[in-house]
């Protein structure tokens, strides 16, 4: 019989969103006897989340210092998370139903997981992306649209950087070591797609 695997999706969750699963997680292992010794000390995890939701906090009025320490916390907290969950993968030993009641996600579920509509990659020049997403059928064009610092909170703070009759474009010229945030279009006979969920980017 093959089994699932834990998957590391939360990593790629909005920070609201990220603190919520995390805090879940936390709230299921903490006295489960299925984990009796993390290898991260969950006290330390959960003080990690907490210092995650003040940074959040924090970063909402846009300061750019605020908004790297939002983004160095979030760092961190990830890691702690990617050992918890290295450790319930190993706990569990193939038994699905273990790394489910520690609050992780598997790679398979009664629904299939919908592949992301954007990615983006590290271009082969420093400061530059590779935006992918997927076809619209009966698309013309797409739209694609920047944010630098944090997520905005207005649509007035999304940038069109250029419309495309592809599914991919490359986006140069951007600030290294800043993260941007991506979202995207389809214009078709029907008029103009909403927008994707945004993706962010530490750009290199």
């Amino acid at each position: 019989m093959r089994h699932a695997k834990l998957v590391l999706n939360f990593i790629r969750f909005a920070i609201l969103s990220k603190i919520a699963f995390y805090r879940n997680v936390i709230a299921k292992m903490k006295g489960n006897p299925l984990f009796p010794n993390p290898d991260v000390n969950l006290t330390e995890a959960e003080a990690s989340i907490d210092a995650l939701e003040t940074a959040y906090q924090k970063a909402l009025d846009g300061n750019a210092a605020d908004t790297a320490i939002m983004h160095q916390v979030e760092e961190g907290t990830d890691k702690l998370f990617r050992k918890v969950a290295a450790y319930v993968e190993r706990i569990a030993d193939d038994d699905d139903t273990i790394i489910l009641q520690a609050g992780f996600n598997l790679s398979k579920d009664p629904s299939p997981r919908q592949q992301p509509i954007l990615t983006v990659e590290d271009g082969d020049k420093p400061g530059s992306v590779i935006l992918r997403r997927k076809r619209v059928p009966g698309s013309r064009s797409y739209i694609w649209q920047i944010a630098v610092g944090s997520l905005p909170t207005s649509e007035k703070e999304w940038t069109t950087i250029r419309a495309t009759t592809q599914v991919e474009a490359e986006v140069d010229g951007l600030e290294i070591g800043i993260r941007h945030f991506f979202r995207s279009a389809a214009i078709t006979p029907d008029g103009t797609t909403a927008f994707c969920d945004p993706v962010s980017r530490i750009v290199q």
